[in-house]
């Protein structure tokens, strides 16, 4: 029972990296390897497969760890070209990330791109069921908030 915790709390570790999910959906590697250990470490059977659950979680956090790097530089590059001020990054319902441009404040509603949920919102007021995507760029606050003032905002930039 004690090695079957272990592999549970080495997937749980896993799968609460910052866009696992994400790169699970686009990585068919990873999905089918995560599958594969969930399959094993869950099964009601009494547990007997130490050594390929260690092989396949070993082989799940390489690959995770991989598309962690290449999704941390694409959004790195994707923020720096767009060139806007921090807290403009939102979340549909399923958590795809969308962005808000001008003051950062939702005025019109729309459809996600990936999955058809409704993002946006009205006078300046986001969707109930949408969410602040603050691992985008780094931002404490949305751009347009009661919160943001010049929290979002490095004060030694203004003294430049």
């Amino acid at each position: 029972m004690c090695c079957r915790f272990r592999y549970i709390t080495q997937l749980f570790m896993l799968e609460s990296m910052e866009n696992f999910q994400h790169i699970k959906n686009n990585n068919p590697t990873v999905e089918k390897t995560h599958k594969q250990v969930s399959e094993l470490i869950y099964s009601p059977l009494r547990f007997s497969q130490h050594k390929q659950v260690s092989e396949l979680l070993k082989k799940l956090a390489h690959s995770s760890k991989s598309a962690l790097e290449i999704f941390e530089k694409e959004r790195k590059q994707i923020v720096q070209a767009l060139g806007l001020k921090s807290g403009h990054w939102f979340k549909c319902p399923k958590g795809h990330i969308y962005l808000i441009t001008e003051c950062g404040g939702a005025m019109q509603t729309g459809r996600c791109n990936e999955c058809g949920s409704q993002i946006g919102g009205t006078n300046h007021r986001l969707l109930s069921d949408n969410s602040f995507a603050p691992e985008m760029d780094g931002a404490r606050y949305p751009a347009y908030s009661e919160a943001a003032n010049l929290a979002n905002f490095d004060q030694n930039e203004f003294l430049n």
